[in-house]
């Protein structure tokens, strides 16, 4: 990480002397702070309450993408809407400024485990299997607001590091709602009608993967994999910067109860054993 950070902040002298995530004044040899990179570098360490290995290696997806048969999900690190950590701040950082190289080093990091992903999948098989590289398109209205599509951003220099070609195969239908927008009940209703497919010629037989920087739901990232698979994508990978942090069975039951307190006559068993 902190080889990485030094590397890319050669090219960041330019664009003067302030962490891009704090703001705070940074050392002349990187592009994060120190503070900022131990940060987040523990997120990406931090363990997955679900699987228990660290954030970089979980590839656990959410409900409603395990609903769409898509069990594995690529991300860096986990965001918590409650937390006001390195890993928040770096999102509100990609969705509310251009800062490229930013984009630049999430993707390389973004690229590591990916890597070891397609090689797998080569190894399974008889053939190098043909991959490309695709997002999440923003609607117009976000990218006027942001000035950024940050998703193909990401998406851009995911493909560099991965030697792989860039292809936009989905395109936002112009009366879509945002997601953001809408409530959880709703969001799976409106993912349905979210995109339509583009140059669906590329697809056939080929491993697509899907970015997109965050994935709080999951639905409107599992309504993309289903489109590509049924317009002839061989495979599709999911990946992004940030999921919502999921959740134990054991810190599920405990927010259920406060609202539903167990029957004074209930059973002293183990109801924290098993985690999904």
């Amino acid at each position: 990480m902190k080889e990485l950070n030094k590397e890319l902040a050669v090219r960041s002298l330019i664009r003067g002397e302030f962490c891009p995530i704090c703001k705070e004044k940074r050392g002349g040899t990187q592009l994060l702070c120190d503070a900022c990179a131990d940060a987040l570098a523990a997120e990406m360490r931090r363990g997955c309450a679900v699987c228990g290995k660290s954030m970089q290696d979980c590839t656990c997806s959410t409900a409603a993408l395990r609903r769409a048969g898509y069990a594995h999900l690529f991300k860096l690190c986990a965001y918590d809407p409650k937390d006001t950590g390195v890993a928040n701040k770096t999102i509100f950082v990609l969705k509310s400024h251009r800062d490229r190289l930013l984009f630049c080093l999430l993707a390389r990091l973004m690229a590591y485990r990916l890597k070891e992903a397609l090689a797998a999948i080569n190894a399974a098989s008889d053939t190098e299997a043909r991959a490309v590289v695709t997002y999440i398109p923003r609607s117009r209205r976000r990218i006027r607001k942001t000035g950024v599509d940050q998703a193909r951003l990401l998406a851009k220099y995911l493909a560099a590091e991965l030697s792989l070609p860039l292809v936009r195969l989905l395109k936002r239908r112009m009366r879509a709602k945002t997601q953001k927008e809408l409530s959880v009940f709703d969001r799976e209703r409106n993912a349905t009608s979210l995109f339509r497919l583009k140059n669906a010629k590329k697809l056939n037989g080929a491993t697509v993967i899907i970015v997109d920087d965050l994935v709080a739901s999951g639905n409107t990232m599992a309504q993309a994999g289903e489109l590509l698979t049924h317009g002839g994508a061989r495979r599709v990978i999911l990946s992004c910067v940030a999921s919502l942090l999921q959740k134990s069975e054991a810190e599920r039951f405990e927010e259920y109860s406060k609202d539903v307190p167990m029957p004074p006559d209930s059973p002293d068993e183990d109801i924290f054993a098993r985690v999904e």
